[in-house]
C-alpha cells in the first residue's frame, strides 16, 4: 500500500547578529513510498537567501557571515540529521 512523509529542511544560525527564530523552514518535499522502499528527496535551496534577513537600518537583505546548521526531519520538532555550512563573509543584497 505505501503512504506519503513530508521532509522538512530548515536553517539555524548559530550565533546571528540579531534576534532570530531558533530555526526556519526553507525548503519542505512530499515523497510516496511503497513498503520495505527508500526514497530520495531533492531540496534545493540558495543559500544566499536562505541565511538571509531584513536589515530595516540598511534597507536590504542580510547574509551574515557564520556558521549555520542545516536540518532536515519529518517536523518541526523530529529528531534531525545535521550538518553544518560556514558563511564567510556578509553580504547585502537587493530584491528577491
Amino acid at each position: 500500500m505505501g503512504g506519503a512523509e513530508v521532509v522538512q529542511l530548515y536553517i539555524a544560525p548559530v550565533s546571528p547578529p540579531i534576534n532570530r527564530p531558533p530555526k526556519e523552514l526553507k525548503a519542505f518535499g512530499k515523497i510516496f513510498v511503497k513498503p520495505g522502499a527508500v526514497e530520495t528527496v531533492d531540496l534545493d535551496i540558495d543559500l544566499i537567501r536562505a541565511t538571509s534577513f531584513w536589515d530595516e537600518s540598511r534597507e536590504k537583505w542580510c547574509s551574515a557571515a557564520g556558521v549555520y546548521k542545516i536540518l532536515v526531519g519529518n517536523s518541526s520538532d523530529a529528531k534531525f540529521l545535521e550538518a553544518e555550512l560556514l558563511v564567510e563573509t556578509t553580504n547585502y543584497w537587493l530584491g528577491l
